[in-house]
């Protein structure tokens, strides 16, 4: 079994710190291979995510940023990389770095009409966005996000995706 699928096996399990482990080897032998750029892009982001919640907030903010690089010049999903980014901030109660991510988000999920394919998804992203910014004193815009959240959760479809949970198993 090669180490991403063992990466993703043990995140099906919840094991974040095995996964970590693998992502590490499948980001090195990508590395080494001269994987294409879209392959280290997914690589890059899901070791970021690992390290996040594993407590290596700074490597995980490298290779998730990393990804977004990657994808932004060749014109991969960069939306995913820039959520993360805003999450692992936020998590870490860094509300001002937080909100620049997540305020560069809001223009592509408009683009490719998100609010339509996940709202729920999307409300949640601006509850924390709003949030992030109530934190750093823009009230105004926050209150803004939080009404068109609550609008958008009214929808009560499943969010089409997990969020990530970081920092919730530090590595001692």
């Amino acid at each position: 079994m090669n180490h991403t699928t063992s990466a993703q096996a043990a995140l099906n399990k919840g094991d974040w710190e095995t996964a970590r482990m693998h992502w590490a080897k499948a980001v090195v032998n990508a590395e080494l291979g001269n994987s294409n750029p879209q392959r280290l892009s997914t690589l890059y982001y899901e070791y970021g995510r690992s390290l996040g919640v594993s407590c290596f907030f700074e490597k995980s903010e490298t290779y998730l940023n990393k990804a977004k690089e990657i994808d932004k010049t060749h014109s991969g999903p960069i939306h995913m990389s820039l959520l993360e980014l805003a999450r692992l901030n936020y998590d870490q109660k860094k509300y001002a770095q937080a909100a620049t991510y997540f305020e560069q988000l809001l223009p592509i999920y408009n683009k490719h009409n998100a609010k339509t394919i996940d709202p729920t998804g999307v409300a949640l992203v601006l509850k924390e966005y709003s949030s992030a910014l109530n934190s750093i004193g823009k009230k105004e815009k926050a209150a803004s996000l939080e009404k068109q959240a609550t609008e958008l959760a009214k929808s009560n479809k499943p969010s089409n995706t997990e969020r990530t949970p970081y920092g919730a198993e530090c590595v001692k």
